[in-house]
């Protein structure tokens, strides 16, 4: 069922039965579980609110656990709690709603596992299931949030009697019921009695509608269910058969899928394999035609570096003029220059004086494009009545230096 879902309430405390229908909205007595059950139409599934008088409700201040060992602690604390011995009780409990920071406060509801049986016997009798079990009070925090308040006196007719329900930060600390039908001094007095016995201070006092806190539990399920130990047991066998049986459809799917995957990896596997062998014929083909082919270029190759040696020097026989042209001094002038490939080159010369011929020669010696340059020969003579030098030289061209700009061009004459 959904916690939405409205159902009728029965309050029962061993005795009388008061019920709520919520489709009629009235509320009336039975001397029975079985009378109510039969009045409200024999409805599937009702709420069960255990009366003042059967229900125990404390609050109880516990470590910073978490909820399995505040349960346990909660267990090993009921002898103290409630003057019936633990080992008779039922019990459960809620988190209250207002925690101080010094621990974790709970609210602890319990009652007598025998009538929580007897109940529930008797309404099984009458195919009816009971969708929760809680203290008619339970719900009594809530009223007095609607109304705005904290912390307040909730008087609420129930089939005990007057119920005077002590709410503090939201939740029940104190319950009783007094004798029904009380006016309103008497009912003043025993309030005065509830707040004397609770220990706390006076507060409003907020008064239930017609319908009770039965209203309130058929449209807003309480946050505990007090069950029996064998239902709890029960339960939890049904979740963990289901838990068993996801995890054994799990790990079906699981091995099934790791099967698919391990044949889906092997086929590609195989594929992958299959296409490998192949691209490693095709590339031992491919490297013998590679290698078929440079054999056969390489002589093709060392013919082709001698033509392109020849038509494409790396120094042309413009850059050596160039050059040549570049490094000759003030007051030397070519005459002539003779170039050959392979061979030496012979270039002729006038100057002015002989120190012009050797700084010449110096600076062509000095020059990593020529090797060797030599000399042949300077001798004297007249260019009408100037004195002049008439030189020749020699020297090898080095071919692999391409043009640069000469670091002294300012004698050179052409």
């Amino acid at each position: 069922m959904s916690m939405n879902e409205v159902v009728p309430v029965l309050e029962w405390s061993g005795g009388a039965v008061r019920a709520f229908d919520p489709i009629n909205h009235k509320t009336f007595m039975a001397e029975s579980l079985g009378d109510a059950v039969a009045a409200l139409g024999n409805p599937k599934h009702v709420g069960l609110a255990i009366g003042r008088r059967a229900a125990l409700v404390r609050q109880l201040t516990l470590p910073e656990v978490s909820d399995d060992q505040a349960a346990a602690i909660v267990r090993v604390q009921l002898d103290q709690l409630f003057p019936v011995s633990s080992a008779d009780l039922t019990s459960t409990f809620a988190h209250a709603h207002h925690q101080n920071g010094t621990g974790k406060k709970v609210v602890v509801s319990a009652m007598r596992t025998d009538l929580l049986k007897q109940a529930k016997a008797e309404l099984a009798e009458h195919g009816v299931h009971t969708a929760w079990v809680a203290p008619i009070n339970s719900v009594s925090g809530a009223v007095a949030l609607e109304s705005g308040l904290e912390s307040a006196v909730v008087v609420d007719e129930s089939v005990d009697g007057t119920g005077i329900d002590i709410v503090q930060h939201g939740d029940v600390c104190y319950s009783r019921s007094a004798p029904a039908g009380l006016n309103a001094a008497d009912l003043d007095m025993e309030i005065k009695r509830t707040l004397a016995s609770a220990k706390v201070p006076p507060s409003t006092v907020v008064r239930t509608d017609q319908y009770g806190n039965l209203g309130v539990l058929a449209h807003h399920w309480p946050s505990i269910n007090l069950e029996l130990q064998e239902e709890v047991a029960k339960r939890n066998a049904t979740v963990s058969g289901r838990r068993r049986r996801l995890a054994s459809l799990l790990t079906m799917v699981l091995v099934v899928c790791i099967a698919m995957v391990y044949f889906d990896f092997d086929d590609a596997q195989r594929k992958v394999q299959s296409q490998t062998r192949k691209s490693t014929n095709e590339i031992t083909k491919l490297k013998a035609v590679d290698s078929l082919v440079s054999s056969r270029l390489a002589p093709l190759e060392s013919a082709a570096a001698t033509v392109d040696q020849a038509f494409k020097p790396k120094q042309p026989i413009a850059d050596v003029l160039t050059v040549l042209a570049g490094h000759a001094p003030e007051g030397v002038w070519l005459t002539g220059l003779t170039v050959e490939r392979g061979r030496n080159m012979t270039m002729r010369g006038t100057a002015k004086n002989s120190a012009a011929v050797t700084q010449y020669m110096t600076a062509l010696n000095a020059d990593p494009r020529f090797r060797d340059v030599r000399l042949v020969f300077a001798n004297d003579g007249k260019i009408g009545e100037v004195p002049v030098v008439l030189f020749a030289a020699t020297g090898h061209v080095v071919g692999n230096f391409p043009v640069y700009n000469p670091t002294n061009q300012s004698g050179a004459k052409k």
